[in-house]
């Protein structure tokens, strides 16, 4: 069995106290930090303070929602505009929004959560409008080399 320890300072007698930390509510999370230290190994962080805890989710979310961005992006304007895979894209953000709204939002609030929906929401938005743009933009080229050749 292994031992865990909860390190607390008190700034008048600056003693370490040990405490269960499965009583404690917080949010547990893997450390991504791979340099090794003498001593001490650290496999899971528990942060229990309210503000930490929102600044390290707020960042989390940040950077997941940057990478659906990114890919999207590049499906829109790189590639050859597949449909099904901007669908899949977005159903992937529509879960993943799903998945911080419901695991997070104790941690995060309903305001933030809130604002993540109508981001995302406009995301969707102008995906769709940016996939029928290129559908036209097809279109309009097809038209012109049927006329090219001769056609109607």
């Amino acid at each position: 069995m292994k031992k865990t320890y909860h390190l607390t300072k008190d700034k008048k007698k600056k003693k370490i106290k040990t405490t269960n930390l499965k009583t404690v509510d917080g949010y547990v999370f893997k450390p991504k930090n791979k340099i090794k230290y003498p001593g001490i190994t650290v496999t899971k962080f528990k942060a229990i303070d309210r503000e930490i805890i929102e600044r390290l989710l707020k960042k989390k979310v940040k950077k997941k929602l940057e990478v659906y961005l990114q890919y999207l992006f590049y499906l829109l304007n790189e590639t050859d505009g597949e449909p099904g895979a901007t669908d899949m894209v977005l159903d992937d953000l529509a879960r993943y929004q799903q998945m911080v709204k419901n695991c997070y939002q104790k941690y995060l609030g309903e305001q933030y959560v809130s604002e993540l929906e109508k981001e995302i929401a406009y995301i969707k938005f102008c995906a769709k409008q940016r996939e029928q743009e290129i559908y036209q933009i097809r279109w309009m080229q097809q038209m012109a080399e049927v006329a090219r050749r001769g056609g109607r």
